[in-house]
């Protein structure tokens, strides 16, 4: 049960992380006044989070990563 758990979080984690460093990258040479109205804000809120939401996803990963190793010796 753990085990899954620690899985799935590593996994989700992984992802997470990919995921955010491709936004990282595309929103890097992004001027948010270039997208439609409809979407700035949104664009906008990433630009500013994005940093944060890829700490998170790496932390998660690794945490998901140290369950893994704890559940190994079981």
């Amino acid at each position: 049960m753990l085990r899954t758990l620690a899985e799935t979080a590593a996994g989700i984690g992984a992802l997470a992380t990919l995921s955010m460093t491709a936004n990282l990258l595309a929103l890097r040479g992004l001027d948010p006044r270039d997208v439609p109205g409809c979407v700035r804000v949104r664009v906008e809120w990433w630009s500013a989070n994005v940093g944060t939401v890829l700490l998170v996803s790496a932390a998660l990963t690794l945490l998901g990563l140290a369950g893994i190793a704890a559940t190994a010796t079981l």
